[in-house]
């Protein structure tokens, strides 16, 4: 019995040493990084350095940036950019109260009674971005909305609160998609999770960034304490992701975003380490997050609070790109690193490995060899496919993991 036994754990642990050894090379050789900037730290940039949003990319693009990070746009945008007016109903009575005045197709509105105090009125002279608000309301917010005019202005009429509609995202703007693609650069997805009550919700958010052409498309970064689809509809976001075979950024040091690592491991393992810098990060920090982790997309975020921004941001990605260019590192499309060694009857072999030292262990500590002591490593092998079953795969391998380093030191 102890011959099997010892045999079985040497086995295992031999694959797992090679398969460790296989892994180290791999990642050894691995040595292409994504820099992405932030398209909204680059706007910023742009207005601080009187320069338009395409010659700034172009400019960070020149001093080493191969991606750029896209949201959706929310109505808050749209309303900065003098593309979409919004008021509630109750407001725009108000003003009509005091000076008698009021937009010709609000005025109709008013004059048969149906400017509704509670209701927000969003207007626009863009059909499509009307479309997208539209449904961007009803599927998102689940709110009753309708458009009220079919030529422009178009009128939209949304029964939710204002603060929630300013707040709602619309979707990706593909005049941004566009600029990036005219500039050679790849896009990190953005998708959110607020306001995503359903499956249709949450394929509404994905869809705009999935559909992204794969050449185009880098990582998928999640915005915000969670991933999209958290906690209830993350089976309807892996699916998506899977369909589309999307990267998806892990974010390291920061809290863990909830529900990316079950994500991750139903997305076949295709996941990408990201590291997004503090605005007081230093230059060598940033790189050592390369050099010393498993980071392959660097998201970098400009220094927006330093007073001398429009030299000190390029400057810093110039420093980065230098840096990493130094050491033998260069850009390129964030891919997973890859995994040898990962067939399911090597997986099958570690399971046994484990079961077969607690079995090793049964004996050491019960002086004796007896055919009732089989049930040791067979209740062991038993749980561990219990658990690979159940559980997510990563969350079973975890656990086979601190059995090992439990029982094996012992």
């Amino acid at each position: 019995m102890k011959k099997i036994l010892t045999v079985l754990t040497i086995a295992a642990l031999t694959a797992a040493v090679l398969a460790a050894a296989a892994g180290g090379l791999a990642e050894k050789g691995h040595r292409r990084v994504e820099v992405a900037v932030d398209f909204a730290d680059v706007q910023v940039l742009a207005r601080d350095s009187g320069v338009s949003v395409q010659e700034q990319l172009t400019g960070l693009r020149d001093l080493g940036a191969t991606a750029v990070g896209l949201r959706e746009s929310a109505v808050l945008r749209y309303m900065s950019e003098g593309r979409v007016a919004a008021a509630t109903g109750g407001e725009l009575l108000n003003s009509w109260r005091q000076t008698g005045l009021l937009h010709p197709r609000l005025l109709s509105l008013q004059e048969s009674g149906r400017l509704e105090p509670e209701a927000v009125y969003l207007l626009t002279d863009e059909h499509a971005l009307a479309i997208r608000l539209l449904e961007a309301a009803q599927v998102k917010l689940g709110s009753p909305a309708q458009l009220l005019s079919d030529s422009p202005p178009y009128v939209l009429e949304v029964m939710a609160d204002i603060n929630r509609v300013l707040l709602l995202r619309a979707g990706l703007d593909y005049r941004d998609v566009n600029l990036a693609r005219e500039l050679g650069l790849r896009v990190v997805a953005r998708p959110d999770n607020p306001f995503l009550k359903s499956d249709a919700s949450v394929r509404r958010t994905l869809e705009p960034f999935l559909a992204l052409p794969r050449e185009l498309l880098s990582a998928v970064v999640f915005e915000g304490p969670e991933a999209t689809g958290f906690p209830e509809h993350l089976e309807t976001a892996a699916a998506a992701l899977n369909e589309a075979q999307a990267p998806v950024g892990v974010v390291e040091v920061v809290a863990p975003q909830a529900g990316v690592s079950s994500l991750a491991a139903r997305n076949g393992g295709r996941a990408v380490l990201v590291h997004s810098n503090a605005p007081t990060a230093t230059l060598q920090s940033i790189v050592n997050a390369v050099r010393e982790r498993r980071v392959r997309l660097l998201y970098l975020r400009l220094p927006l609070l330093d007073p001398e921004l429009p030299a000190a941001g390029p400057a810093l990605l110039a420093g980065v790109t230098a840096e990493l260019e130094r050491l033998g590192w260069r850009t390129g499309r964030a891919e997973p690193l890859p995994h040898p060694w990962q067939h399911p009857a090597l997986l099958l072999l570690y399971f046994l490995g484990v079961a077969a030292a607690a079995g090793l262990l049964g004996v050491e500590i019960l002086r004796k060899e007896e055919t009732w002591l089989w049930s040791i490593p067979a209740a062991a092998l038993g749980a561990q496919l219990a658990a690979w079953l159940v559980l997510p795969d990563h969350q079973a391998r975890q656990l086979s993991s601190v059995a090992a380093a439990l029982i094996l030191p012992v």
